[in-house]
């Protein structure tokens, strides 16, 4: 509110209780200006001290309460799951699947035919060299028997060039097979120790976390409950900072009342004379009453100021310190166990990944397989085409022999020996056959039958997932903890400076005192007669907006001025009781 200053008519100089009235209210309003810059300023620096205590308590509750949420449940879980497929695995055979190992076999298997055949086939080209020479020594049947001798080396010499052929394509599946093979067992070699210690690593992962939950989590909690309960202390102190608002305005009605007093002391006065003694002697009364009531009421809530910012900085340093040591012992114990979590993880990653290399080369190795059996076969065709032909040509032999008598019996004998081959060529081809069969049977299931690749591409996805958790946690507790490194020691720093600016409070109530020690010596300047006024007193009474100002008019004044309690009520709905009452 803003007054106007009084200035009387030059013809009427003041009086002794004008010119009185007229400087004490110019020594409170200079105070009224002081208080409420002031009290504005700090109490806005408590209101954003509040705010970084609140945000304190919830960075000590959110710590520990990272690793209770749902996030960190989920990680849990994946671990368990993780562990337990792990576990399972490591007691499997990483070596190599065991098409692989057949097919090794097999290779291996085929040496002992092919040796047969190669030989049969060394046998067929000296035999069939031998006959040559005897079919030049028969008169009359040389020139067919030896088209006959001819034709069986031309064979014997394309069946070794066939064997040479198969020879190749077999130590190419040989050396397939053995490339594969290793890789297989540099994998166990490496990693299988590897996994069964991760799965040993993460399950003492999972216990770390759960003892750090239950040690720093409680007194974390705690430290949360306090910080928050500080916090509505220095709550209680913002509303009391309000005394500086409720303050000068209620300096400003005393100053209302004092312009009032200089205004009845004026012979301009619209008060009637019979009636100005009484009303000078009440309203001095009253502004004195007022004015004694502010400051008493001023150093009553600043007392609790000053006394309850000191305290509540002392108990915010204490309960601070205690939560910053136990929020860095969570922060470093649990953040080293969930990096390690991370970097176990990470390492069950690049085994899988080296396990998808290892398969990846085994499905390389089924496919040169399956084109070198197939190779083989076509080898093995021509073979067989050999060995028919022999047989015709050791019967058509024969015949012609028989048809020499005496002269082809030699001969007689060099086709039985065709016809031994043929046995011989027929059963080592029926072997390498049977092995071909099965060895194409094992290439085609070397990637189809393992399993373990879609089962570790399923468990490779939970792995990422489980990181991608326990990456979120890490930052969620990074950021709890971003939030008290900056906010608690703001909050600190505001309670301590408002600690120091609330020692000059009880500067201006000073003032004040001296001002109401003029308005007390009024008395003996206007002693009171007759009656009062009541108007002047109801006009006070409709600016008051509180309801300590109003009982101390009401006790001052009783019901003096037409419809006073009438305004009393009326306005009693329209004006808010007294915020701080609460307190004190």
């Amino acid at each position: 509110m803003k007054n106007e200053s009084v200035s009387a008519p030059e013809s009427a100089p003041l009086n002794a209780l004008a010119s009185l009235a007229i400087g004490v209210r110019a020594s409170l309003a200079e105070t009224r200006a002081a208080i409420e810059s002031r009290f504005s300023a700090t109490g806005d620096n408590l209101v954003e001290c509040t705010m970084s205590l609140n945000a304190v308590s919830a960075a000590h509750e959110g710590l520990p309460g990272a690793l209770d949420g749902e996030e960190f449940a989920q990680a849990e879980a994946s671990l368990v799951t993780i562990s337990d497929e792990l576990a399972r695995i490591c007691q499997s055979d990483w070596s190599g699947t065991p098409a692989i190992g057949e097919l090794e076999k097999l290779a291996a298997e085929m040496a002992d035919p092919l040796a047969e055949l190669r030989k049969v086939m060394l046998l067929l080209e000296i035999i069939s060299a031998n006959a040559g020479i005897l079919a030049a020594e028969v008169a009359g049947e040389s020139a067919e028997l030896g088209a006959f001798t001819g034709n069986m080396i031309a064979l014997a010499r394309g069946a070794i060039d066939g064997l040479g052929t198969f020879a190749q394509s077999r130590a190419v599946v040989i050396n397939q097979l053995s490339g594969a093979s290793a890789a297989g067992e540099r994998f166990a070699g490496t990693h299988a120790h590897t996994l069964d210690h991760v799965r040993t690593r993460l399950a003492e992962h999972a216990e770390a976390i759960a003892r750090y939950r239950a040690s720093a989590g409680q007194q974390l909690a705690h430290n949360g409950g306090a910080t928050r309960r500080i916090a509505m202390r220095v709550a209680d102190v913002v509303a009391a900072m309000q005394i500086g608002d409720i303050t000068r305005q209620r300096i400003e009605h005393v100053e209302r009342g004092l312009e009032m007093l200089a205004e009845l002391s004026q012979p301009a006065s619209s008060v009637e004379a019979s009636l100005r003694p009484a009303t000078i002697a009440q309203l001095r009364r009253l502004v004195e009453a007022q004015l004694r009531d502010t400051i008493d009421e001023y150093r009553d809530r600043t007392a609790f100021i000053c006394q309850s910012l000191p305290q509540l900085a002392e108990d915010t340093d204490h309960v601070l310190a205690e939560g910053d040591t136990q929020a860095r012992a969570l922060t470093a114990s649990s953040g080293d166990t969930l990096a390690g979590m991370l970097a176990d993880l990470r390492q069950v990653r690049g085994i899988f990944a080296d396990f998808r290399s290892v398969h990846g080369e085994a499905d390389q190795t089924a496919q040169a397989v399956a084109a070198a059996i197939e190779d083989m076969v076509l080898q093995l065709s021509t073979i067989d085409r050999i060995e028919r032909h022999i047989r015709v040509l050791s019967f058509n032999m024969a015949a012609r022999c028989n048809r020499l008598g005496e002269d082809g019996r030699a001969m007689t004998v060099i086709t039985q020996q065709l016809r031994d081959l043929a046995m011989r060529t027929e059963s080592a081809a029926t072997k390498v056959r049977d092995l071909l069969g099965k060895g194409s049977r094992s290439a085609g299931t070397i990637g189809s039958s393992d399993d373990r690749s879609d089962e570790l591409a399923r468990l490779d996805g939970a792995t990422n997932e489980t990181i991608a958790h326990i990456e979120h946690v890490i930052d969620e507790m990074s950021g709890h903890a971003h939030t008290l490194t900056e906010r608690g020691p703001g909050a600190l720093a505001i309670l301590r400076q408002a600690a120091l600016a609330a020692r000059g409070l009880d500067d201006v109530a000073m003032i004040w005192d001296a001002a109401l020690n003029e308005i007390e010596a009024m008395q003996t300047i206007a002693p009171p007669e007759g009656e009062s006024d009541a108007a002047p007193f109801t006009n006070l009474r409709r600016i008051y907006t509180m309801d300590s100002e109003r009982r101390v008019h009401d006790a001052i004044c009783g019901n003096s001025g037409t419809g006073a309690e009438v305004f009393a009520a009326e306005v009693s709905d329209e004006v808010d009781e007294d915020p701080l009452s609460a307190l004190f």
